[in-house]
């Protein structure tokens, strides 16, 4: 019985996607009920006594009333920091994260089995007790350690490994934003700033919707932010644009203050312990002007696109505008703290509030254009994230499959179309995607080693396949049928090339006549230490090349026999690579 390694590609990446798929399900179940029913609600909510939104639990919260408890704030999350950080020096896991799983992918790092449920209870008691981040970060950092797993254990070889750790990660953001679709396509295209893997896109249907089914049977299949209903209004495209305009400056604004600020707490506090507690305290001193920043924030979106504001230190329309930037100091800080978490979801946040605003001056503006800021929402959630994540097409899938509609998709493509004249040059949120895959480590055998003019025609199967002057048509033309060739080197008895036959000149000739009667000369031979790419190109409209060494024939260098020794070659390379 075959082992599934040995199977061939859509076999073995159906079987293999079944399993991520349902181990997939099951990891982020795991995370899902740590971070909102075990720390979020039974600390955070039970004991502290403060609660966060989320989009189908409405809460009333009242900024004035909820200070006594809010006051704690800065402490709680400095000490989550703490803890978060504490969690990962004991579990030797020094980065969560989507990145951890890109790096993987591109150099074949392996991700160490530890890191799977130490990405997953650090990042939870970040996000739990206030944090800003996102549970994407240690589900795809999980998912792609649990795509090793699985190739590892059924023997699988390193490039099995390394389209399961890309697969894992697309599958695993996927089912945790009940996104499938999205999450299969994410597997491909978060690799790259500006390329797609495609090879990862078929395991990734499998995986992600396996995953979706399993994950959603226990936690409901409604989109997360609802559906959305709203009917589609040309005349507010041009403010789209606008908005997109916006959103493209905010996802240039996110990546460079998170990566500014973490790069001074690392330069400023060598202490681990003490960046934790700084970091996660100015985080929380954030949180208690601004509450809605803690934990993901789409409760929060929720809320304020359905006007359900709390009430605030600031007037209304002003706490809306500052509310973008709020989140990006929040996640920074708590991020630059060293805590663990994701850092995509906060983008989808940030770019929803950045569209609330933009909604609501829109709304006061054009009241009769604009009667509800929530499809503003929508457009600046897909227009900012999938400029800083360098995802546009997965993006505008999530975005759909999250709201559950198809009208807006106008909308959200010239958003994000117009986002991309301003942020097109931004760096991003991922550091280790290269721009294409010419860039990345593991194509570096195709795009920078011209492999065809390394190979030899010695290093190939030479075969000895020819036609003697004396043999008869008939027999020259079962060597063709049989071969699938239209025609066929004439050789002597001493090894010398008298020309070549071909199946047009003898089609209607006598079976018994000699061959060598509709001898044509050869036009073109290579030799034994000729490339194959010269091999190729010596073939012209033929499917073999003679080769000839001192003046004496050799035999004939099929093309079926020349792809069979490229790809002996990749693999050797790929191995040896790694």
């Amino acid at each position: 019985m075959k082992k599934i390694a040995d199977l061939p590609y859509f076999e073995k990446w159906f079987i293999y996607g079944l399993i991520i798929g349902i181990s997939i399900g099951l990891i982020d179940l795991s995370l899902y009920y740590l971070n909102v029913y075990v720390i979020e609600k039974m600390i955070m909510e039970d004991i502290i006594g403060i609660q966060i939104p989320h989009p189908d639990k409405f809460i009333y919260f009242n900024y004035f009333l909820s200070l006594k408890r809010l006051i704690f704030v800065p402490i709680i999350v400095g000490i989550s920091a703490l803890i978060s950080v504490l969690v990962s020096i004991a579990m030797k896991t020094k980065e969560v994260g989507s990145d951890i799983a890109i790096k993987a992918f591109h150099n074949g790092n392996k991700i160490k089995p530890i890191e799977i449920p130490a990405s997953i209870i650090s990042s939870s008691i970040t996000i739990g007790l206030g944090g800003s981040a996102g549970r994407e970060g240690p589900a795809s950092h999980a998912g792609a350690g649990i795509g090793q797993l699985i190739i590892n254990f059924f023997g699988g070889n390193p490039e099995d490994r390394r389209l399961a750790t890309a697969v894992g990660m697309g599958a695993a953001i996927g089912v945790i934003f009940k996104t499938p679709l999205a999450g299969a396509f994410l597997a491909g295209e978060l690799l790259y700033k500006r390329d797609i893997e495609p090879n990862v896109i078929y395991p990734g249907l499998i995986a992600s919707s396996v995953g979706y089914v399993l994950f959603s049977s226990v936690t409901g299949f409604s989109p997360i932010f609802g559906t959305y209903t709203l009917p589609f209004s040309p005349e507010r495209l041009p403010l789209y644009i606008i908005l997109g305009l916006i959103c493209g400056g905010i996802a240039v604004l996110y990546p460079s203050l998170l990566f500014g600020i973490k790069k001074f707490m690392d330069s400023k506090y060598k202490n681990q312990i003490e960046k934790a507690l700084i970091g996660g305290v100015i985080a929380g001193i954030i949180a208690l002007v601004f509450p809605e920043v803690m934990g993901e924030g789409y409760g929060w979106l929720w809320e304020i696109s359905n006007y359900n504001m709390a009430p605030s230190l600031f007037p209304f329309i002003l706490t809306i505008f500052l509310l973008p930037f709020a989140k990006i100091l929040a996640t920074s800080f708590t991020i630059g703290s060293g805590a663990k978490g994701g850092i995509f979801a906060p983008g989808i946040v940030i770019g929803g509030f950045t569209g609330l605003a933009v909604g609501f001056a829109f709304h006061f503006m054009f009241p009769s254009i604009v009667s509800s800021p929530m499809p503003f929402m929508i457009v600046g959630m897909l227009s900012t994230l999938g400029v800083a994540v360098n995802a546009p097409f997965s993006v505008i899938i999530m975005v759909v499959e999250m709201t559950g509609g198809l009208q807006l998709l106008p909308a959200e493509m010239i958003g994000l179309a117009s986002a991309y004249l301003v942020a097109r040059n931004s760096k991003g949120l991922f550091v280790e995607q290269p721009f294409n895959r010419s860039e990345s480590p593991a194509h570096s055998l195709e795009f920078s080693i011209p492999l065809l003019t390394k190979i030899k025609v010695s290093d190939v199967k030479i075969s000895k396949i020819y036609l003697k002057p004396t043999d008869n048509v008939k027999k020259a033309m079962n060597m063709m049928n049989s071969l699938n060739l239209f025609s066929l080197p004439i050789v002597d008895d001493l090894n010398n090339l008298v020309g070549i036959v071909m199946l047009s000149n003898i089609i209607k000739a006598k079976e018994d006549e000699w061959v060598a009667k509709y001898a044509t000369p050869a036009p073109n031979y290579i030799r034994l230490n000729s490339s194959i790419y010269e091999a190729l190109e010596s073939m012209k409209n033929s499917r073999y090349a003679i080769v000839m060494e001192n003046g004496k024939f050799q035999g004939i260098l099929l093309l079926d026999d020349i792809a069979n020794t490229y790809r002996e070659y990749m693999e050797k390379l790929k191995i040896n690579n790694r």
